[in-house]
């Protein structure tokens, strides 16, 4: 909390020092911290945004990242059995995806604004490729909506952003223990008049230490060597146990 105090101070202080020397310069953020550690005790974690706005209008921020393929199926019965018929695998679907605003997003723009800066689940762009029969797609992107809502990883509510005086405004987005690791990106927008006044983007990464990263590392450049060794733990995994319920 300290930290984010001196955060805003510093926010603040650039924002008003700038505003007589550029008036393009509207907004300044970032974010309590740039890169989060997932260890094997990481149950979640929160991010704190911050910023100054240079002037009146509202904020919108989209917190979204890392972009990866999504693959969502549908079976039919065939034959008899339950089998998969239709795929189709959104090829950069965010892993996670959440949106704060100081007023609903609804009040602030029109549709076709949002749409064209992403702004909202339903907005995302999303490249698409499917096998099968002759395929719904707006479906298949409920479904994965859906998917992605129920793991927690697209937030289906607007956060809530504050502004602390005039200036200066806060928001902080809820980080599940599933997150995916990789680079994240906060988009930042200024709002006056139904358009997007001023843009500003900061970056967060999320990664793996210890022994979890040394792991993932090596099933990546070494499946083979990976296998073995995991191979190697599951039995005396085994074994530890089979020694405990012999002694019981």
């Amino acid at each position: 909390m300290r930290r984010a105090g001196a955060g805003l101070i510093l926010v603040a202080g650039l924002a008003m020092a700038g505003a007589g020397a550029a008036r393009a310069e509207v907004l300044v953020v970032d974010l309590s911290q740039h890169r989060i550690a997932i260890t094997s005790g990481f149950t979640g974690a929160d991010v704190l945004l911050f910023g100054a706005r240079d002037g009146e209008g509202d904020v919108v921020v989209v917190l979204r990242g890392p972009e990866r393929p999504v693959y969502v199926r549908r079976k039919a019965r065939i034959a008899g059995m339950w089998l998969n018929r239709d795929e189709v695998e959104f090829a950069d679907a965010p892993g996670f995806y959440a949106v704060a605003a100081s007023q609903p997003l609804k009040k602030l723009v029109p549709p076709d604004v949002l749409a064209e800066n992403q702004i909202g689940v339903g907005n995302l762009t999303l490249s698409t490729s499917y096998t099968g029969s002759h395929t719904d797609l707006d479906s298949f992107r409920t479904a994965l909506f859906r998917n992605m809502q129920r793991r927690g990883l697209y937030l289906d509510e607007e956060g809530d952003l504050r502004f602390v005086g005039n200036q200066l405004f806060r928001t902080q987005f809820p980080l599940p223990a599933n997150v995916p690791t990789g680079l994240y990106h906060a988009d930042v927008y200024l709002i006056g008049g139904g358009v997007v006044i001023s843009k500003r983007t900061t970056a967060l990464e999320i990664s793996k230490t210890g022994f979890e990263a040394a792991m993932f590392d090596m099933s990546r450049r070494r499946p083979l060597l990976y296998g073995l060794v995991a191979v190697a733990i599951a039995l005396v995994a085994g074994w530890l146990a089979g020694l405990v319920f012999r002694k019981r």
